[in-house]
Protein backbone atom coordinates (compact mmCIF):
# COMPACT_ATOMS: atom_id res chain seq x y z
CA UNK A 1 0.00 0.00 0.00
CA UNK A 2 1.51 3.48 -1.10
CA UNK A 3 1.83 5.70 2.08
CA UNK A 4 1.56 9.34 1.99
CA UNK A 5 1.21 12.24 4.10
CA UNK A 6 -1.40 14.91 4.14
CA UNK A 7 -0.54 18.71 4.63
CA UNK A 8 -1.84 18.64 8.29
CA UNK A 9 0.46 15.69 8.66
CA UNK A 10 3.35 17.70 6.82
CA UNK A 11 2.37 20.70 9.54
CA UNK A 12 2.89 18.41 12.09
CA UNK A 13 5.91 17.90 10.93
CA UNK A 14 6.82 21.60 10.65
CA UNK A 15 6.12 22.14 14.06
CA UNK A 16 8.34 19.51 15.58
CA UNK A 17 10.84 21.56 13.07
CA UNK A 18 9.54 24.70 14.97
CA UNK A 19 10.18 23.09 18.46
CA UNK A 20 14.16 23.70 17.77
CA UNK A 21 12.95 27.62 16.65
CA UNK A 22 9.97 28.71 19.42
CA UNK A 23 7.07 28.80 17.18
CA UNK A 24 5.20 28.54 21.19
CA UNK A 25 4.22 25.54 23.49
CA UNK A 26 0.82 25.70 22.24
CA UNK A 27 -0.65 24.66 18.81
CA UNK A 28 -2.88 26.51 17.69
CA UNK A 29 -6.42 24.70 16.64
CA UNK A 30 -7.91 24.64 12.75
CA UNK A 31 -9.03 27.82 13.30
CA UNK A 32 -6.43 30.04 13.22
CA UNK A 33 -4.58 27.75 10.33
CA UNK A 34 -7.62 28.56 8.29
CA UNK A 35 -6.95 32.40 9.14
CA UNK A 36 -3.07 31.90 8.13
CA UNK A 37 -4.10 30.52 4.96
CA UNK A 38 -7.44 33.29 4.31
CA UNK A 39 -4.38 35.92 4.30
CA UNK A 40 -2.71 33.91 1.80
CA UNK A 41 -5.43 33.24 -0.38
CA UNK A 42 -4.82 35.06 -3.81
CA UNK A 43 -2.46 35.15 -6.23
CA UNK A 44 1.39 36.46 -5.81
CA UNK A 45 3.95 36.76 -8.52
CA UNK A 46 7.66 37.57 -8.90
CA UNK A 47 9.12 39.10 -11.54
CA UNK A 48 13.21 38.15 -12.93
CA UNK A 49 15.50 38.85 -15.41
CA UNK A 50 13.91 36.53 -17.95
CA UNK A 51 10.07 36.02 -16.95
CA UNK A 52 7.93 35.57 -13.42
CA UNK A 53 7.25 32.97 -11.16
CA UNK A 54 3.65 32.75 -9.80
CA UNK A 55 1.57 31.44 -6.64
CA UNK A 56 -1.89 30.90 -6.50
CA UNK A 57 -3.43 30.07 -3.27
CA UNK A 58 -7.49 29.11 -3.07
CA UNK A 59 -10.13 26.83 -1.53
CA UNK A 60 -11.92 24.26 -4.06
CA UNK A 61 -14.39 22.16 -2.60
CA UNK A 62 -13.35 22.87 0.89
CA UNK A 63 -9.72 21.97 0.48
CA UNK A 64 -6.96 24.14 0.60
CA UNK A 65 -4.86 24.20 -3.02
CA UNK A 66 -1.63 25.78 -4.64
CA UNK A 67 -1.21 26.00 -8.15
CA UNK A 68 2.85 27.42 -9.06
CA UNK A 69 3.92 28.62 -12.22
CA UNK A 70 6.72 29.39 -14.22
CA UNK A 71 6.46 32.16 -17.27
CA UNK A 72 8.67 33.11 -19.96
CA UNK A 73 8.91 36.86 -20.27
CA UNK A 74 6.22 38.30 -22.62
CA UNK A 75 4.24 35.14 -22.54
CA UNK A 76 1.27 33.93 -20.52
CA UNK A 77 1.48 30.04 -21.56
CA UNK A 78 3.63 28.50 -18.59
CA UNK A 79 6.66 27.23 -19.13
CA UNK A 80 6.51 24.39 -15.69
CA UNK A 81 4.11 24.61 -13.02
CA UNK A 82 3.22 22.43 -10.38
CA UNK A 83 -0.54 22.10 -8.36
CA UNK A 84 -1.10 20.56 -5.29
CA UNK A 85 -2.82 20.49 -1.27
CA UNK A 86 -1.55 23.01 1.18
CA UNK A 87 -1.51 24.23 4.79
CA UNK A 88 -0.38 27.25 6.70
CA UNK A 89 -0.06 27.16 10.38
CA UNK A 90 2.13 29.19 13.00
CA UNK A 91 4.49 30.60 10.63
CA UNK A 92 4.91 26.87 8.78
CA UNK A 93 3.93 26.66 4.82
CA UNK A 94 3.55 23.28 4.26
CA UNK A 95 3.18 21.74 0.30
CA UNK A 96 2.25 18.67 -1.21
CA UNK A 97 1.81 17.77 -4.84
CA UNK A 98 0.88 13.91 -5.67
CA UNK A 99 2.43 11.60 -7.15
CA UNK A 100 1.28 10.40 -10.67
CA UNK A 101 1.57 6.59 -11.91
CA UNK A 102 0.77 7.45 -15.10
CA UNK A 103 2.99 10.07 -16.03
CA UNK A 104 5.85 8.60 -13.69
CA UNK A 105 5.69 12.23 -12.05
CA UNK A 106 7.09 12.15 -8.72
CA UNK A 107 5.09 13.40 -5.47
CA UNK A 108 6.94 16.13 -3.12
CA UNK A 109 6.29 17.31 0.20
CA UNK A 110 7.92 20.87 1.36
CA UNK A 111 7.41 22.18 5.04
CA UNK A 112 9.25 25.40 5.73
CA UNK A 113 8.50 28.90 7.50
CA UNK A 114 7.00 31.85 5.25
CA UNK A 115 6.06 35.56 5.72
CA UNK A 116 3.54 37.92 4.43
CA UNK A 117 4.98 41.88 4.70
CA UNK A 118 3.55 44.68 3.64
CA UNK A 119 2.32 43.44 -0.10
CA UNK A 120 4.59 40.84 -0.43
CA UNK A 121 4.73 36.73 0.22
CA UNK A 122 7.61 34.48 0.90
CA UNK A 123 9.08 31.39 1.40
CA UNK A 124 13.36 32.63 1.65
CA UNK A 125 14.99 33.50 4.32
CA UNK A 126 12.04 33.85 6.91
CA UNK A 127 13.52 33.31 10.41
CA UNK A 128 11.15 32.61 13.19
CA UNK A 129 12.71 32.78 16.87
CA UNK A 130 14.39 29.98 19.27
CA UNK A 131 11.68 31.51 21.91
CA UNK A 132 8.16 33.22 21.06
CA UNK A 133 9.44 35.49 24.40
CA UNK A 134 12.24 36.49 22.81
CA UNK A 135 12.77 40.17 21.30
CA UNK A 136 15.72 40.99 18.41
CA UNK A 137 18.28 39.80 20.79
CA UNK A 138 18.47 35.96 20.84
CA UNK A 139 18.66 33.40 17.82
CA UNK A 140 16.64 32.68 15.03
CA UNK A 141 15.97 29.97 12.77
CA UNK A 142 15.30 28.77 9.33
CA UNK A 143 14.58 25.37 8.70
CA UNK A 144 13.02 23.73 5.66
CA UNK A 145 13.20 20.28 4.70
CA UNK A 146 11.61 18.36 1.09
CA UNK A 147 10.44 14.73 0.77
CA UNK A 148 10.39 13.39 -2.97
CA UNK A 149 8.59 10.13 -3.23
CA UNK A 150 10.36 9.09 -6.45
CA UNK A 151 8.83 5.83 -7.61
CA UNK A 152 5.17 6.53 -6.18
CA UNK A 153 6.04 3.63 -3.71
CA UNK A 154 5.73 6.22 -0.28
CA UNK A 155 7.45 8.90 0.82
CA UNK A 156 11.06 8.22 2.66
CA UNK A 157 11.26 8.70 6.24
CA UNK A 158 13.50 10.95 6.47
CA UNK A 159 13.88 14.46 4.32
CA UNK A 160 15.71 14.11 0.86
CA UNK A 161 16.63 17.76 1.53
CA UNK A 162 17.61 19.89 4.25
CA UNK A 163 18.36 23.55 4.84
CA UNK A 164 18.84 25.34 7.99
CA UNK A 165 20.09 28.79 8.61
CA UNK A 166 20.61 30.55 12.10
CA UNK A 167 20.89 34.17 12.72
CA UNK A 168 22.55 34.83 16.04
CA UNK A 169 22.10 38.30 16.71
CA UNK A 170 24.01 39.55 20.54
CA UNK A 171 23.60 42.25 23.15
CA UNK A 172 27.05 43.33 21.86
CA UNK A 173 26.30 44.29 18.26
CA UNK A 174 27.69 40.93 16.91
CA UNK A 175 26.10 38.43 15.13
CA UNK A 176 26.80 35.25 13.93
CA UNK A 177 25.09 33.41 10.14
CA UNK A 178 25.56 29.81 9.78
CA UNK A 179 23.64 27.72 6.83
CA UNK A 180 23.53 24.06 6.10
CA UNK A 181 22.25 22.56 3.41
CA UNK A 182 22.05 18.48 3.62
CA UNK A 183 20.35 15.45 1.19
CA UNK A 184 20.18 11.92 1.84
CA UNK A 185 21.90 9.01 -0.16
CA UNK A 186 19.90 5.62 -1.05
CA UNK A 187 21.25 4.28 2.34
CA UNK A 188 19.35 7.17 4.14
CA UNK A 189 22.20 8.62 5.46
CA UNK A 190 22.75 12.67 5.60
CA UNK A 191 25.65 14.18 3.54
CA UNK A 192 26.18 17.82 3.24
CA UNK A 193 25.55 20.05 -0.16
CA UNK A 194 28.65 22.42 -0.70
CA UNK A 195 30.25 23.41 2.38
CA UNK A 196 28.83 25.15 5.25
CA UNK A 197 28.72 28.38 6.33
CA UNK A 198 29.43 30.12 9.17
CA UNK A 199 30.40 33.88 9.35
CA UNK A 200 30.92 36.22 12.42
CA UNK A 201 29.44 40.41 11.78
CA UNK A 202 28.19 43.29 13.12
CA UNK A 203 23.87 44.21 13.40
CA UNK A 204 22.35 46.83 13.86
CA UNK A 205 19.08 47.93 14.76
CA UNK A 206 16.65 50.77 13.54
CA UNK A 207 12.85 51.61 13.22
CA UNK A 208 11.49 52.90 9.66
CA UNK A 209 7.90 53.38 9.61
CA UNK A 210 6.92 51.77 12.67
CA UNK A 211 9.04 48.57 11.57
CA UNK A 212 11.86 47.24 13.59
CA UNK A 213 14.23 46.80 10.96
CA UNK A 214 17.94 44.86 11.41
CA UNK A 215 21.15 45.32 9.52
CA UNK A 216 23.86 42.91 9.32
CA UNK A 217 27.53 43.18 8.18
CA UNK A 218 30.06 40.23 7.45
CA UNK A 219 33.36 39.70 5.71
CA UNK A 220 30.75 38.29 2.94
CA UNK A 221 27.47 40.76 2.86
CA UNK A 222 25.22 43.68 4.17
CA UNK A 223 21.72 42.20 4.43
CA UNK A 224 18.70 43.78 5.83
CA UNK A 225 15.66 42.32 7.46
CA UNK A 226 12.61 43.11 8.95
CA UNK A 227 10.34 42.47 11.71
CA UNK A 228 7.03 40.79 10.78
CA UNK A 229 3.70 41.43 12.30
CA UNK A 230 3.56 37.60 12.99
CA UNK A 231 6.86 37.49 14.51
CA UNK A 232 9.10 36.78 12.15
CA UNK A 233 12.38 38.32 10.54
CA UNK A 234 12.35 38.48 7.05
CA UNK A 235 15.34 39.22 4.66
CA UNK A 236 14.19 41.89 2.64
CA UNK A 237 16.28 40.91 -0.59
CA UNK A 238 13.60 42.03 -3.12
CA UNK A 239 14.23 38.17 -5.46
CA UNK A 240 13.11 36.93 -2.48
CA UNK A 241 9.53 38.04 -2.73
CA UNK A 242 6.51 38.22 -4.32
CA UNK A 243 3.82 40.37 -4.71
CA UNK A 244 0.13 40.36 -4.53
CA UNK A 245 -1.71 40.85 -7.71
Amino acid sequence: MRASFTPRALIALGLMIGTAVGCGDDSPGAGEGDSEFSALEGSWTRTHASGHYRYTFTTVDAEQVFLNESFEAGSTTPVNSSAGSVSALNGFLALWTACDLSTGTPGSQEVGPYAIHSDGFSREQVYLPASAEQGIVGMWSFAWERYVDLDCAGYPENPTKTRTDVLELREDGTCRFTSNEMTTTSSGSFVPIGEAVDREGTWTLEEEGGVQKVTTSDAQAVKEYALTAAGALVDLNPSHWYLRD
